[in-house]
């Protein structure tokens, strides 16, 4: 039997040590106690969150080693439940356990949460360190066979994107309007063709976005010059979208997407909004006349994070193109400078070494 490879001292990590103070760094190995589980990372996607904490600093301060959307290996497991070698992905929100978020597994509500990537050291590095409470909780989640790394990767953002939609009482044959494509709201087009939508309506000002949501199964793209609820309408037999998603962090925007609504449809305030956006101003006749629902949400839970992971699985999602590019986990920096240009979609850091696709 051959020997086990022994583990190194130390390892790369990307971490933001205080705003604007971006550095890969050379790091002791984590510290694994019993209980633990030491993950070798695969993937780790670049998110418009981390890309805001490498601007404002972590919570409490740095250094703190970013990443939340990670595929890994085991190397020491925490249970025996997942033996080494086997693949995860995890769920990056850790709940503290007794309140009823929690207890329902929507551990992203929970008002006490850690994150990994935020409260807790994350995925941009060589390994990662999963605390007893997160394995006993069951946030490795395996990863099928067959399905790719850079797939994986993808997970939870997408999971996030169902967990709205599935808010949003989306049903099949429903029409779905989708503000902004950029990656989050391209996802939306993936979620919503899995979800069984009929038409699904994209607006944004970027074209080589709005041909990209097309090919992932958008059946009308317009952009803002339109009057968006007449052509929503007009896109949906004048009914108006049954769902809309604002994946965008603009009032105007969710205004007009309101506005676009069927009666008895359902607005999703899916992005946050910046404190230079100012209120939402809604005719609150237009919600008791027409029966209209607004929601909000954030993250995933974990039954939906399971349940997008078997989607993916299944081959259920057309997901081409939506990771750009590959990088080295040395030229993280660089990855970060691309991911904030606006010609990519999802980014993604390989530890063993990546190149662009």
């Amino acid at each position: 039997m051959p020997t086990p490879n022994p583990l190194p001292d130390t390892m790369l990590a990307v971490r933001v040590h205080a705003p604007g103070d971006l550095r890969v760094d050379r790091v002791p190995l984590p510290e694994v106690g019993a209980g633990d589980a030491l993950l070798r990372v695969l993937a780790a996607g670049v998110c418009a969150t981390d890309r805001k904490l490498a601007v404002r600093g972590a919570p409490g301060g740095g250094p703190r080693v970013l990443g939340h959307e990670i595929v890994a290996e085991i190397v020491t497991p925490g249970t025996s439940r997942l033996p080494a070698g086997t693949r995860v992905a995890v769920a990056p929100n850790l709940g503290e356990g007794s309140c009823p978020a929690c207890r329902r597994g929507a551990t992203n509500l929970c008002p006490d949460y850690r994150a990994f990537g935020i409260h807790l050291d994350g995925g941009m590095a060589e390994y990662l360190r999963v605390p007893r409470a997160a394995v006993e909780a069951g946030h490795l989640l395996r990863v099928p066979d067959g399905l790719a790394d850079l797939d994986a990767a993808l997970l939870e953002p997408l999971a996030c994107c169902v967990e709205g939609l599935l808010a949003s009482d989306l049903r099949p044959g429903d029409a779905l309007l989708v503000v902004a494509a950029g990656v989050m709201g391209r996802l939306h087009v993936v979620a919503g063709r899995a979800l069984g939508a009929g038409t699904i309506v994209v607006v944004d000002r970027n074209l080589e976005r709005l041909d990209h949501a097309q090919a992932l199964g958008a059946d009308v793209t317009l952009t803002p010059d339109a009057d968006l609820a007449d052509a929503v309408r007009a896109a949906t037999g004048g009914r108006g979208a049954d769902v809309a998603a604002v994946t965008i962090g603009d009032t105007a925007a969710a205004r007009g997407a309101l506005d676009s609504l069927a009666r008895e449809g359902r607005l999703n305030l899916f992005a946050g909004f910046g404190a230079d956006q100012g209120p939402l101003e809604i005719d609150p006749n237009a919600f008791h006349y027409r029966g209209l629902k607004l929601v909000g949400t954030t993250g995933a839970s974990m039954t939906t994070l399971a349940s997008t992971l078997a989607l993916l699985h299944r081959g259920r999602l057309a997901l081409g193109g939506l990771v750009s590019a590959t990088f080295d986990l040395e030229d993280a920096v660089r990855a970060f400078e691309a991911a904030g240009q606006g010609g990519h979609a999802r980014i993604v850091l390989l530890p063993g070494g990546g190149t662009s696709p």
